[in-house]
């Protein structure tokens, strides 16, 4: 049976990220990333990380003030580099092929 791109490529993963002694817990779908995608991140003007985990990110439950932080770039934009780097991070350790997380052979963190 032929597998059905459309379908697998809504996969989504759930991720918990160490920040500073707390735990975020996230949301990303890690086929997002195509060549496609690397090529229209690659045209944005500036910093586009904040652009890139926009896409990337379902869901968190990251707060400011008690208001969730919307996943939009100009959101992204007002969050601290060292929280969105680890977010980065955490997610590319995880989408590693030969990485041990459950996210690698399909399994997701809880």
């Amino acid at each position: 049976m032929p597998i059905d791109l459309a379908k697998v490529s809504q996969k989504q993963v759930k991720l918990t990220v160490d920040i500073d002694g707390e735990k975020l817990n996230l949301e990303y779908r890690p086929r997002v990333i195509t060549p496609k995608f690397q090529l229209e991140m690659a045209q944005i003007e500036g910093p586009d990380l904040h652009h890139m985990l926009a896409a990337v990110i379902s869901s968190w439950d990251l707060e400011n003030g008690g208001k969730p932080v919307k996943l939009t770039a100009e959101s992204l934009a007002a969050v601290p580099m060292d929280i969105l780097n680890s977010v980065l991070l955490a997610i590319m350790a995880d989408m590693r092929p030969n990485s041990n997380s459950p996210a690698a052979s399909g399994g997701s963190f809880s």
